[in-house]
């Protein structure tokens, strides 16, 4: 082989491994293809983003403008004065290391009175109920005013002297703090302990009657309105001025009776008619 033939072959063998190295270089270079994939996949990434951060801006200004419509209702409802008043309380509070005292300044509910009867015949009237414990109970009775201390249950008992006749009382409550309850409802109660009268019209007490048509009899009587007669366990119509009337038929011989008139405050007054009777 001649050297022009050698040196041939050496350039061709050169120019085959720089053609190779070419090959390779391109081969592991990015292809268009790639770059708009990753170019789209970027574009994604801050479509996203930036939907995220719209979104949070969102509720941000949504946020901003509930709490603007909360202050300007407080203002309308409450008045500038209330909210300053408060944001000087909270800045104290902040500001100093003094503890803060607590007053209570809540009124007591109404004492809770037991039932009274409208009219009675007791002298002496039992007022108790329920409150709060160590409470002071004011009771406005006939133009006074007296008090009792409610025990740790919260009860409490006073008795009055009732004026005959009409009485009335209510009574309100006072805690430890000064606070005062409403008053009660006025309660009024009549005191009554007089008997009731009782008067028997017809017949008269030891009275005869003879033959069979006197056999049936009528007893007739006045007594105070409102009161109840019973005669010999049998209760007698009473109108509402008083008056009663009872038909009975006789025995043959003597019959008792006994009349009671029983009036609203339980007081009693009982008399006793005897008649005879012969066939």
């Amino acid at each position: 082989m001649t050297p022009d033939a050698k040196d041939d072959s050496g350039r061709g063998s050169s120019e085959a491994e720089q053609g190779f190295r070419k090959a390779q270089v391109v081969g592991s270079s990015p292809t268009l293809g790639s770059i708009e994939s990753n170019t789209m996949d970027l574009k994604k990434r801050y479509s996203r983003r930036a939907r995220i951060e719209t979104k949070r801006n969102i509720k941000k200004i949504a946020f901003y403008i509930v709490s603007a419509i909360v202050i300007i209702l407080v203002l309308f409802f409450f008045g500038v004065n209330l909210l300053i008043k408060y944001a000087g309380f909270f800045m104290e509070l902040n500001s100093s290391d003094t503890p803060i005292e607590i007053v209570d300044t809540t009124p007591l509910p109404p004492p809770n009175l037991r039932n009274y009867p409208r009219i009675t015949n007791q002298e002496e009237l039992v007022i108790s109920g329920g409150t709060q414990s160590g409470a002071r109970v004011k009771i406005a009775i006939n133009n006074r005013e007296e008090e009792v201390i409610a025990n740790n249950e919260g009860q409490f008992t006073f008795i009055y002297k009732l004026n005959r006749g009409k009485n009335q009382f209510y009574a309100f409550a006072i805690d430890a703090s000064g606070n005062q309850s409403a008053n009660t409802e006025t309660i009024s109660i009549e005191f009554d302990n007089e008997p009731p009268e009782l008067e028997i019209i017809k017949p008269e007490n030891n009275a005869e009657f003879i033959g069979p048509e006197n056999r049936q009899i009528s007893i007739e009587g006045q007594t105070e309105s409102g009161a109840q007669v019973n005669i010999n366990g049998r209760w007698a119509v009473v109108d509402t001025n008083g008056k009663f009337n009872y038909t009975l038929s006789l025995e043959e011989g003597e019959n008792n009776f006994t009349i009671t008139a029983k009036d609203e405050a339980d007081n009693e007054t009982e008399v006793e008619l005897t008649v005879s009777f012969t066939p």
